[in-house]
């Protein structure tokens, strides 16, 4: 990929922190208290490139070192060595004038002040970012008709329900109209109905902005809805790096039926159906199967309806979820 179609350039990225060793068993207090520090890497070799304009989800486990990356990217962290670099600046060196091109989001921690009144505390970040009246009014009007944001704008923001103030949050990250979007759990903690706002959102940014966004999750109902790529970080190093698509063809490579049916015409046929396949769960009405691949849909499909007085056949590929179960299994 050319140098300038990259938004995000991460190459052999590593960090590495400091940690109290764990006492051992049966120490005294003071060999417990004089037990030293220990290295722990945190991240351990990781490169991944973005491309401008893309929407990447960068997923793994709790501890796998998501945010320490985040951070690293953010300009927040030093890496310990390695090359990072965003918008071709390195984020630690060029401060200023980074900052100023990219907004970040971490879904627990508040870019607003508590006691402000929203209005006033994305006043705030409008002079830090020199935007301008108008510029500014436009942004108004864009997030109210998205979401109403107009109505919540002269209530301070501990009143804030945590949906909204989730929303507030997304608006003020985006204010000085960034050309790269960082979010760590950018929905965590909110409802059905706050989480579908906020994805909404998002993918009417990068629809109308051309935003480039790292996204940081563990909804995967978020990677399938925005990202068109995953990243898999699993123990500082990076698992796979590929599309929704090739994660499963790689990891859980079956199809998912659901049968619905009111009689079993042959049960001899019924069996042959579901010979090589696994019975998920089954009822007088309904069987649920997990379809290795390979299997041939169209014959199955065709055997199950001679079998079966189907009200309703629905193949589908495995939840996402799943998918990330089979992959954190099968990564040591």
């Amino acid at each position: 990929m050319a140098a300038a179609d990259l938004a995000i350039d991460v190459r052999d990225l590593r960090r590495s922190f400091r940690r109290r060793k764990k006492p051992l068993a049966g120490a005294g207090w003071l060999r417990s208290a004089l037990r030293g520090f220990e290295a722990v890497e945190a991240l351990a070799g990781v490169t991944f490139q973005v491309a401008r304009g893309e929407v990447v989800a960068y997923v793994g486990p709790n501890g796998s070192g998501k945010s320490t990356t985040i951070k690293c990217l953010t300009g927040i962290l030093v890496p310990s060595s390695g090359h990072v670099e965003c918008l071709g600046m390195v984020p630690w060196r060029q401060r200023l004038e980074y900052t100023a091109r990219i907004g970040v989001l971490f879904g627990q921690k508040s870019l607003l002040f508590w006691d402000l009144p929203v209005r006033d505390a994305i006043e705030v970040y409008r002079r830090i970012y020199g935007v301008g009246g108008d510029r500014f009014r436009n942004w108004l009007e864009q997030f109210d008709a998205l979401f109403g944001l107009g109505k919540l704008l002269d209530r301070r923001v501990y009143t804030l329900s945590l949906g909204e103030r989730m929303r507030c949050e997304v608006a003020a990250s985006f204010l000085h109209r960034p050309s790269v979007l960082f979010l760590d759990e950018p929905t965590i903690g909110l409802d059905a109905q706050a989480k579908d706002a906020v994805r909404q959102l998002l993918s009417e940014l990068h629809r109308s902005e051309g935003l480039t966004v790292l996204l940081t999750t563990h909804q995967m109902e978020e990677v399938e809805t925005l990202a068109t790529r995953l990243v898999v970080l699993a123990a500082g190093r990076v698992a796979f790096d590929g599309s929704p698509g090739e994660l499963r063809a790689r990891y859980l490579p079956v199809k998912r039926a659901r049968i619905t049916f009111s009689a079993v015409r042959d049960a001899e046929r019924l069996g042959q159906a579901l010979a090589g396949c696994r019975v998920l769960e089954r009822g007088y009405d309904m069987l649920q199967l997990e379809i290795p691949s390979g299997h041939e849909i169209a014959r199955l499909t065709a055997w199950l309806l001679e079998a079966l007085e189907v009200i309703d056949l629905e193949i589908s590929d495995p939840p996402m979820d799943q998918v990330m179960l089979a992959v954190y299994g099968g990564v040591p």
